[in-house]
């Protein structure tokens, strides 16, 4: 998709669950979030959930890959910028991962590319409410998205150069009575 393609409150369903095994937990804990509270047994054992529990950033990343690879959404993605996490209910194994994505932010940022802010919301098997997670990207545009990027910039510009002129102008007008009423004062002066 293009920067064009994404519209505010575009929405896409990620209804097909994610299996949460303990192979998957401990596999991604070790590789990317080494607290034993995904990784050592015993530790989760005693923890008030009473057994490990995936990374917070595991859930994150399986919906954003779930939204990747169904819906083929970022093939002219340039860049991300930011994420915002926030985790209500922690996910363990044998819960499911649903969830939804939704587009609440498109920003023209330059002729070349544009920012879109994606909002996931993710749901076990319950229904309960998972995780939140607010993705910025940027996007590329279309070829003819760029060129009438080009031409809001050459616009833009000339509209400043324009105003800056009048101003310049005005500055002169300003300027010159100034310089009148100088010489006025010293005709007046020297006729005293």
């Amino acid at each position: 998709m293009y920067f064009e393609d994404f519209k505010l409150g575009m929405t896409w369903q990620l209804d097909r669950p994610i299996e949460i095994t303990r192979e998957l937990m401990r596999d991604y804990g070790a590789k990317y979030d080494r607290a034993p509270i995904h990784n050592d047994e015993e530790y989760g054992r005693q923890s008030k959930f009473g057994q490990i529990i995936a990374p917070g950033t595991m859930s994150s990343m399986l919906l954003w890959s779930e939204w990747l690879t169904r819906y083929n959404t970022l093939d002219h993605f340039m860049a991300g910028s930011s994420s915002y996490i926030d985790w209500y209910v922690p996910l363990m194994e044998g819960d499911t991962l649903t969830g939804t994505c939704e587009v609440t932010s498109v920003e023209s940022m330059n002729p070349h590319n544009g920012k879109v802010v994606v909002l996931f919301k993710g749901y076990n098997q319950k229904g309960e409410f998972v995780i939140e997670v607010e993705d910025t990207v940027y996007i590329g545009k279309t070829e003819e998205g760029i060129m009438q990027g080009l031409r809001d910039r050459i616009t833009e510009r000339t509209a400043a150069v324009e105003k800056a002129e009048e101003e310049l102008a005005k500055k002169k007008a300003l300027l010159e009575k100034s310089k009148r009423q100088l010489a006025e004062a010293e005709a007046k002066a020297a006729k005293k």
